[in-house]
């Protein structure tokens, strides 16, 4: 992810469902299991020297934020599945989604590094651009199709 995703204060993701915490000690992997159903599979890090008491409470820690019970993900939760449930509507399947919010507002820029990011920490370009390669990889036929019909890195005013 290179310095900018180091120095991220957002939620810095893998495409395609690979979420990292800002705390860098869980890593979330985001399984779809069909259109209503994901599965959600944490892992969490501690360090190798760390005496197990410790292990113990770093762990408990962050089941109390993320995962199942966790007091985080629930809210999370909640929020995709209204979402997810919303979208199912009647008056809402014969209209095409909005995904407008922040046009125009953002700018791509190139770090040091190479690497192109927007510096703004609330923002639906992660989620447009993530939905823009997904479609791409399932219309795609081949590697090479892929690769001659992936959508260029946004450059400038977005």
């Amino acid at each position: 992810m290179g310095p900018v995703g180091i120095r991220s204060k957002g939620h810095p993701n893998v495409f395609p469902n690979l979420w990292v915490s800002t705390g860098a000690t869980q890593l979330c992997l985001r399984i779809p299991k069909g259109p209503m159903e994901t599965e959600l599979w944490w892992f969490t890090f501690v360090e190798k020297s760390m005496p197990p008491e410790m292990k113990k409470m770093v762990i408990q820690g962050a089941i109390h934020f993320f995962g199942p019970a966790g007091l985080l993900e629930q809210d999370d939760g909640e929020n995709w599945s209204h979402s997810t449930r919303g979208s199912k509507g009647l008056t809402t399947g014969a209209r095409a989604l909005n995904f407008e919010m922040g046009l125009g507002k953002d700018e791509v820029y190139v770090d040091e590094s190479g690497q192109s990011c927007i510096e703004s920490p609330v923002s639906e370009h992660a989620q447009r651009w993530l939905y823009q390669s997904w479609q791409e990889w399932m219309q795609a036929e081949s590697w090479d199709d892929l690769i001659k019909h992936h959508s260029p890195e946004p450059r400038g005013k977005i």
